[in-house]
């Protein structure tokens, strides 16, 4: 699946998707779906076990909005600084209500 998203802001492109998300530091553990965009938890191995971060990417309404009502772009997009543990991780992704979310894609190790 492709989650490409455009934008024109100022004269420059802005794209984000999957495939950038992947050559990011990290692999997907859990890829949501969600009303207007995609939540992304990547994770990277360690010595010791994982790191986490989590992208919000909110494009998709960027679309429906009425031009005045948009805002900048960059409001569409967040990334997390790095976690080091699980428990960090679900920190994260507790702020947002993502037992509403439905998967995309699940990491193999994360499957149990």
């Amino acid at each position: 699946m492709n989650y490409s998203s455009l934008l024109n802001c100022g004269g420059r492109a802005i794209t984000h998707s999957v495939s950038e998300m992947e050559k990011r530091e990290g692999e997907i553990i859990i890829d949501c779906g969600v009303e207007g965009g995609t939540w992304t938890l990547l994770g990277t191995k360690v010595a010791n076990g994982w790191r986490f971060c989590t992208i919000r990417n909110e494009f998709a309404m960027y679309d429906y909005l009425d031009e005045e009502d948009r805002g900048s772009p960059e409001e569409y997009w967040s990334e997390s600084d790095w976690v080091d543990s699980w428990e960090e991780a679900t920190a994260l992704f507790n702020k947002y209500t993502w037992h509403l979310f439905y998967t995309v894609q699940l990491h193999p190790e994360f499957k149990r």
